[in-house]
């Protein structure tokens, strides 16, 4: 199993991806004594092949803020989930560097980098026990 394949199983494990984008376009996720986590789909709830964003928010004296920000390419047929973005409050890494891509388009070196620490994000997450909190879409001010 690929990095890819062990990220689609994380993002099923944590989110249950492919039954929640049915349902709603986002969804908020809790645990204890964390910054809470969202997770918005983006694209066509009846295709296979779709994009998410994970992140964390909160505001910050009446500004949304989120770090990190992972955007998220979903391939439900080939079970694979790959960062296409990531942001955070000191920087924005794309896989799509026009500067340095392969013949796809793409960084390769920062796609494999990206990837890794979803990976350890991911792993990170499963281990705090994050849940669904079903109907609060209210998002916490740090002050």
């Amino acid at each position: 199993m690929n990095i890819y394949q062990r990220n689609y199983k994380k993002l099923c494990t944590i989110f249950d991806i492919e039954k929640n984008r049915c349902t709603e376009s986002y969804f908020k996720y809790k645990s204890p004594g964390n910054k809470n986590l969202y997770i918005e789909y983006f694209g066509s709830s009846f295709s296979s092949h779709y994009h998410i964003e994970v992140s964390h928010f909160y505001l910050v004296n009446g500004d949304l803020v989120a770090d990190p920000t992972y955007e998220i390419e979903i391939d439900e047929d080939l079970e694979t989930a790959e960062v296409v973005a990531y942001q955070s409050l000191s920087s924005y890494l794309s896989v799509y560097n026009i500067m340095r891509t392969n013949e796809n388009g793409e960084d390769t070196e920062i796609k494999e980098y990206l990837n890794q620490c979803l990976e350890a994000w991911l792993d990170e997450i499963i281990e705090r026990g994050y849940k669904l909190a079903p109907g609060d879409r209210e998002i916490e001010e740090i002050k």
